[in-house]
């Protein structure tokens, strides 16, 4: 006779999991957490563990090797998959596994549930494929250079997946192949990079400085080291930003900063100094606009402030913060 307490723990479990999420979700404290309800499937996004991916993925042409070659496995592993079904197909059939059919929880592959599949063992063998599959997902994207947005995790109940959220627009411009003919070498290096600039006016407007500047000329990328961006104004003092590295666009227009950011505006009469901290800011120089979507720290001469996301306007002082805010005020004593 068939155990069926396993089975109705499980369904409880799900019916118990679904309800306590509807209510978080019903009173709005999932989306700030970044999280997200579909059903009994909970989905959690987050922009950390971005820069593990990019470093990761700076051999590039050695994962596009990979990519080719796993394309070459794939395929090899579903011809075999599909010879060993064809192949236990003519098992079933056989005097002994008729005699002796297996049990309906050993047909299931799920932990806990089968029992030749310990509960833990099986959650932590799963997460450790899911991490180690998705985590490659990512390392292919940026080796072809396409943004990762975001990466998160599925749960019901455990975790039953994860995900690498690419940039679908930049997907869609990519070739069907890349050109691995063009070399990926610098045209020039600038030492010691200082540049102005200027505004309508002819006035000064930003100044950019690094301690290195490369440029390659197959994409038009340039890349800089220990970039420093000063915005200069006339009515109050310069904001400050510097990086240990940093990407600017073909047009200039945007520039890209990564490791160790930050943001300094400078005290003024009425203000004291506000540092903001992140792993990634996009800067648009020209309209001094800059955004993240990875977690960011403000600090003044009181008040600390961390956040998950940031929009950032320059001209009128206004930082706008998108997720999971929390503050903490130190009172300064008489």
């Amino acid at each position: 006779m068939v155990d069926w307490t396993p089975y109705l723990i499980a369904v409880a479990a799900v019916v118990l999991w679904t309800a306590f999420f509807a209510f978080l979700q019903h009173r709005k404290l999932l989306e700030p957490r970044n999280l997200s309800l579909a059903g009994p499937i909970l989905m959690w996004r987050t922009g950390r563990g971005r820069n593990l991916i990019d470093r990761l993925a700076r051999p590039k042409r050695f994962w596009r090797a990979f990519g080719d070659v796993s394309i070459v496995l794939v395929v090899a592993a579903m011809v075999g998959t599909t010879v060993l079904l064809l192949w236990e197909a003519t098992l079933v059939q056989s005097a002994a596994v008729r005699a002796n059919p297996p049990s309906p929880d050993l047909l299931l592959g799920l932990p806990g549930i089968n029992r030749l599949i310990p509960l833990g063992y099986g959650v932590f063998g799963l997460a450790v494929a899911i991490v180690l599959h998705e985590f490659c997902h990512g390392i292919l994207a940026r080796a072809v250079d396409v943004k990762v947005r975001s990466v998160g995790a599925i749960f019901l109940v455990v975790p039953i997946g994860a995900f690498v959220e690419p940039d679908e627009d930049e997907m869609r411009r990519l070739p069907p192949r890349p050109d691995d003919t063009k070399r990926h070498d610098p045209d020039y290096i600038v030492d010691d990079l200082s540049a102005t600039t200027l505004n309508a006016e002819g006035k000064p407007h930003y100044l950019m400085a690094a301690q290195k500047m490369t440029h390659y000329p197959d994409d038009d990328s340039t890349q800089v080291v220990e970039p420093r961006l000063t915005t200069l104004y006339p009515d109050r003092p310069p904001v400050l930003l510097t990086a240990r590295r940093g990407k600017i666009s073909s047009k200039g227009d945007q520039v890209f900063l990564y490791d160790d950011v930050k943001v300094v505006r400078e005290p003024s009469a009425t203000h004291s100094q506000v540092t903001f901290t992140t792993s990634y800011l996009h800067v648009l120089p020209d309209q001094d606009l800059a955004d993240t979507d990875q977690p960011v720290t403000i600090v003044d001469n009181s008040t600390v402030v961390h956040g998950i996301g940031m929009k950032l306007n320059n001209k009128t002082g206004v930082a706008e913060l998108l997720a999971q805010v929390t503050s903490q005020h130190e009172t300064t004593p008489n």
